[in-house]
């Protein structure tokens, strides 16, 4: 059966803001999990569907309802989201992880008092913010349940796995379950190809950043706030030893409302964006399909230290 005739890899390409499914009654499991990742590129959506769990899935990821009626639903999906990176470790070491969580000797957990300080600080938007629970791995993290009990008595929340733990979440929320098994994933982009170490990139301007912000949101890490879900663990690793931020100040602020004024993107998106792979897929240029995308682990020039002094 295809979902109302509409090719997931058109929607990832086109990134509709709305999208209409008709009579989606006898969903496969691959088109299931397909559902879950729709609100990463739609804002709104119309769904026809006697089956339970597709309105279930749609009631998850698109908390602000317009109209529900007769196996009809139509919803909106919260206009901000923002990521918390609970923690860096994993069970799995992907190549060209976003996340550099391939790494164990950068592995890090979120301290409870930030948690605790995200959820004060944020507490005005309410059940209008999507907080997504990040990692790493965030089911291997012994305080999962605690972290999402609070997370969800004050926001709409998503956990992002990659579904190798069997795990319940305490209570009813979105679960984006990226169903990985191993460690070499072809479609993954190369977080390690900087741009600024490709010949097509050498007149770009890196400040208005790329699609990522818009739809992943912005992110919360140890240093703080960031407009793009990217930039923390990009910070990050370029702060460690031989990075070329090695010694800087972190670019993380202190709310999401900082994290996206004008002015602090443009300071991180041309701090920063240089440097991610992920740029080359979704930037401004009309050079970005020349992105790495493959099974090795990729380092550019810019990223060697890497390589030589943090890999093992």
């Amino acid at each position: 059966m295809k979902l109302n005739k509409i090719d997931p890899q058109r929607v990832y390409d086109h990134r509709p803001a709305y999208i209409r499914l008709y009579n989606i009654d006898n969903p496969t499991q691959e088109e299931l999990n397909w559902l879950n990742y729709i609100p990463m590129f739609v804002t709104e959506i119309f769904v026809s569907s006697t089956n339970e769990e597709v309105i279930d899935i749609i009631r998850l990821n698109f908390p602000n309802i317009k109209h529900e009626t007769n196996g009809r639903i139509y919803a909106k999906r919260n206009a901000r989201i923002t990521t918390i990176n609970i923690t860096t470790k994993c069970n799995l070491a992907c190549n060209n992880c976003s996340q550099f969580s391939q790494y164990p000797s950068t592995w890090i957990d979120l301290e409870s008092d930030a948690i605790d300080k995200f959820i004060n600080d944020n507490l005005l938007y309410g059940k209008q913010l999507t907080v997504k629970v990040y990692g790493g791995e965030p089911t291997i993290d012994k305080r999962i349940d605690e972290i999402i009990v609070k997370l969800d008595k004050e926001f709409h929340v998503v956990l992002v796995t990659n579904g190798i733990k069997p795990y319940t979440p305490p209570v009813h929320i979105a679960v984006e379950n990226s169903a990985k098994s191993v460690g070499v994933l072809p479609e993954f982009h190369a977080t390690c190809d900087a741009p600024c170490d490709d010949e097509a990139f050498k007149d770009e301007d890196y400040s208005f950043g790329c699609d990522t912000s818009r739809v992943c949101g912005s992110v919360f890490g140890k240093d703080g706030y960031y407009p793009c879900s990217i930039a923390e663990p990009i910070d990050r690793m370029l702060m460690s030893k031989g990075g070329p931020r090695e010694g800087k100040e972190p670019l993380g602020v202190n709310s999401i409302e900082e994290a996206l004024e004008e002015a602090n993107q443009t300071k991180v998106y041309t701090s920063l964006c240089q440097y991610c792979g992920f740029y080359k897929r979704m930037g401004m240029t009309e050079a970005y399909p020349k992105s790495t995308i493959g099974t090795e682990q990729v380092f550019s020039k810019s990223w060697l230290f890497l390589k030589e002094q943090v890999n093992g």
